[in-house]
């Protein structure tokens, strides 16, 4: 791995190459070389680790830890800074050509790459979560209804937080501050209302959800409130931690997987593009290889349904009555 080193002549090297950007740009690199050094050697900095050290594996290495809390293109960036920098320590002489010929062979993630951090949260999980649950509390029901609002409507952890008791007109909660600035419309189901009620009648905020219980969730909801009270709920659950963005991502995958289609649950999410929408997708290939195999009865099935209908037809026989479709009814933007 990488090693520390206290040496004048490498520190002014990370200093010129810091001086040779703007002063906005020569901040946020900083940043993002001080987050790489601590990961490439535990307790190290910008300035005591010896980059002129670092191995093609340590790079590697440093790109995958990166993926567990940045999406594939924050870490193609912040990859590319570090190399950046090497370049300058190689043009100094100070890394031998081979190894800095390692550096750009490194394989970086293409845009939107499907390698991206995140799951969706699986039934079995579910269940286990189900198991843990105490809707007999005022903690248990807040629990309940942040889960299950960001699980089935696919907000962001902000737009929750932002939702007021006035934008609740069941079954529909108004999101007037989102992401793209694009107000829009989700459903909540019986199932949901109920528990939303049940919490709104455990606080007298203006606000939707609000903290109660002890001192780490009552009061104004905030990000870390949300992210306490589900890492509590997988600790008890003995899950893996769960974000809030994870519910999100299984919103979309759970539609995706029940044959809605991709249009509609960009729409639910709020997205602009649904290619965006697609990178939110987690279902295993074995369960994208049943939508195929489903896709390819409900086809066939069709086929065979339609021969013996006009089977019947020759024969004389009535059709039975068809039921009237019923369009969804979608979300206004």
């Amino acid at each position: 791995g990488a090693r520390h080193h206290t040496e004048r002549g490498r520190v002014s090297l990370l200093e010129q190459y810091l001086a040779s950007l703007r002063e906005s740009t020569a901040t946020k690199q900083r940043g993002v070389l001080e987050e790489c050094a601590a990961l490439l050697s535990f307790g190290s900095d910008a300035h005591t680790i010896d980059w002129s050290s670092i191995s093609v594996g340590d790079l590697e290495r440093m790109q995958q830890k990166l993926l567990l809390y940045n999406k594939p293109n924050t870490v193609r960036t912040k990859v590319a800074i570090v190399r950046s920098l090497l370049r300058r320590y190689f043009a100094a002489g100070m890394i031998e050509p081979h190894v800095y010929e390692g550096y750009l062979l490194l394989k970086t993630l293409p845009p939107n790459s499907r390698s991206a951090n995140g799951r969706m949260v699986t039934s079995e999980e579910w269940a286990r979560i189900w198991a843990v649950l105490c809707p007999d509390t005022p903690i248990g029901r807040f629990e309940m209804a942040v889960l299950f609002t960001l699980a089935t409507t696919g907000m962001r952890v902000g737009e929750l937080i932002a939702v007021r008791r006035d934008d609740y007109d069941p079954p529909v909660i108004r999101i007037e501050h989102t992401k793209t600035y694009r107000p829009r419309d989700v459903r909540v189901s019986r199932t949901l209302h109920s528990m939303l009620e049940k919490h709104m009648t455990d606080h007298d905020s203006p606000t939707m959800f609000a903290g109660v219980g002890d001192h780490r969730t009552k009061g104004p909801l905030t990000r870390d409130r949300v992210a306490w009270a589900l890492e509590s709920i997988c600790k008890r659950a003995d899950l893996k931690n769960i974000t809030p963005h994870d519910l999100r991502r299984t919103t979309a995958s759970t539609l995706l997987a029940n044959g809605v289609d991709v249009v509609t649950v960009a729409d639910v999410l709020g997205h602009r593009n649904v290619n965006t929408t697609r990178m939110y997708d987690r279902r295993s290939e074995e369960r994208k290889a049943e939508s195929f195999n489903t896709l390819s009865d409900v086809i066939i099935g069709e086929g065979e349904n339609g021969r013996q209908r006009e089977r019947r037809g020759r024969e004389g026989s009535s059709f039975p009555n068809e039921g009237t479709g019923t369009k969804s009814r979608r979300g206004q933007r």
